[in-house]
């Protein structure tokens, strides 16, 4: 069979077919262009959201620590010429913000401070939030004025904050400052180690303060680094001892008790006095471990007086405010009595007032068990921070312990001694006995027995002793007969 097909209709199929081949193929290409067209954009979109998380600050929405290292480098890098700074900012006691506002208002106190600080960053500097509560900048100065312009303006800032200023709350702000040189020879990093050791140079201070690094101050963080090494095998290997001040009675003449005082006897260096390492101790939580020793050595010590008869009346141990915040603090430390066999009074504990204003609820509990288990307790250093009468007559403490420093930074003796003496006046009012301790020389300790002070510690009568000296000044202050 034979088909005839006219050619006209064959070449318009083959044309139909030529386009429809086309379309399909441009079809596809523009589908594969706008598709490539999404995942770039979904992609970009992708690189951006990773970018903020791995580079901005969740909280003041401006950079974090890893952006400011990479955004800082390349800013000292361009300006070469320039003289920089590092500013590393902390906030005095900001958990307590949190603790009393909430965490809501401490965040916005934040964001607050770090929108202020951003509003005062030029062109060539950078700033980020490091930590909680740190905020650090590298600023541009011509002068050493201009950075102080600066910290004032960031205190005066962070004090401002409506939230808390409606309740008159103070808020502190610590400094450090690094002057970057043009020489240095140490990375970005060491240098806000620097700025971060000024701080903590600071940080114990009162008011707001800024302080320049020095190489002091780096000497003497080498020094703390090098006793957080070796503290934890030094109280293994026996290196901290007990010492003993002796306490006298003001009537009597009689030795009344002692404060249980630590020393450091480093094998290599000798004494190390605990004004170098109980600071540190208190920062870095050491000094939980410490008191507890303290308090297993007082209790060793005044079992062996027991038996031996030269029983020196109560042995004082200090609390420190990190012990007092142990959730077994009262179980630890009535146990330790238990095991001793100690007997009611015979050890005291002393806590410096500032627990009282702390923590007053926890402070009035933990009392009332201690007292319970029978530890008498004592208010150290009052007189030498923030003394509130108001708080004093409601706490059930047994002893109150005078600081003479007191006497020795005021410049109006007379009106003093009257103050002393209504002290004294109103502590027995509550039935409290008092302490005075610093006391350096007799005239002191006749003033001290005129006005009714029950106790005094000091250099007048001795310095802290080892247990076995204490024990033979002990003999001999009585053997001595009368001391006045």
């Amino acid at each position: 069979m034979f088909c005839v097909v006219p050619s006209a209709d064959i070449s318009r199929y083959y044309s139909n077919m030529i386009i429809g081949i086309v379309g399909i193929i441009l079809g596809s290409a523009l589908l594969f262009l706008f598709l490539l067209i999404r995942i770039r954009r979904m992609g970009e979109r992708s690189r951006r959201e990773l970018e903020k998380l791995a580079f901005v600050d969740s909280l003041t929405g401006y950079r974090n620590e890893q952006k400011f290292m990479i955004d800082a480098e390349e800013a000292i890098r361009k300006n070469s010429e320039e003289n920089y700074a590092i500013l590393y900012a902390d906030i005095k006691n900001f958990k307590y913000v949190n603790e009393i506002f909430g965490y809501d208002v401490g965040d916005k106190l934040l964001k607050y401070w770090a929108d202020g600080i951003n509003k005062t960053i030029r062109d060539g500097e950078v700033f980020a939030r490091f930590n909680v509560d740190n905020l650090v900048s590298i600023r541009k100065y011509k002068v050493k004025d201009e950075l102080k312009v600066f910290f004032e303006t960031a205190k005066k800032r962070l004090c401002t904050y409506p939230d808390i200023q409606k309740y008159k709350f103070k808020i502190e702000m610590y400094m450090g400052i690094y002057l970057i040189n043009q020489n240095d020879n140490i990375s970005l990093r060491d240098m806000l180690n620097r700025a971060n050791v000024a701080v903590k140079a600071i940080k114990n201070s009162g008011e707001s303060r800024m302080v320049y690094y020095n190489d002091k101050m780096r000497e003497e963080h080498l020094r703390e680094i090098e006793m957080e090494s070796r503290m934890e095998t030094a109280l293994d290997n026996g290196e901290f001892k007990m010492y003993l001040q002796p306490k006298i009675d003001c009537r009597t003449y009689k030795v009344a008790g002692a404060e249980a005082l630590v020393r450091w006897k480093d094998p290599n260096k000798g004494i190390i006095p605990p004004s170098e390492f109980i600071s540190l101790f208190e920062r870095n939580g050491f000094i939980v471990s410490i008191d507890r020793f303290m308090l297993e050595e007082a209790c060793r010590f005044y079992k062996r007086c027991l038996e031996s008869g030269d029983v020196p009346g109560p042995i004082s141990v200090n609390v420190s405010r990190k012990g007092l915040w142990q959730p077994d603090f009262v179980e630890f430390y009535t146990g330790t009595k238990e095991r001793y066999n100690i007997p009611d009074g015979g050890i005291e504990l002393e806590f410096t007032e500032s627990f009282v204003f702390e923590d007053y609820k926890l402070f009035i509990s933990s009392v009332s068990q201690l007292h319970k288990a029978g530890f008498s307790c004592s208010l150290d250093d009052f007189g030498a921070g923030q003394s509130s009468l108001n708080v004093l007559k409601n706490i059930p403490i047994d002893t109150l312990k005078l600081d003479m420093l007191f006497f020795r930074e005021s410049n109006n003796s007379l009106r003093d001694k009257k103050l002393w003496k209504s002290i004294i006046e109103m502590a027995k009012a509550l039935d409290m006995k008092t302490v005075s301790e610093g006391v350096e020389n007799t005239e002191q300790v006749e003033y001290l027995k005129e006005i009714g002070c029950d106790l005094i510690q000091g250099f007048v009568f001795s310095k802290p002793l080892p247990a076995e000296e204490f024990i033979s000044f002990i003999k001999n202050w009585r053997n001595d007969g009368d001391k006045q």
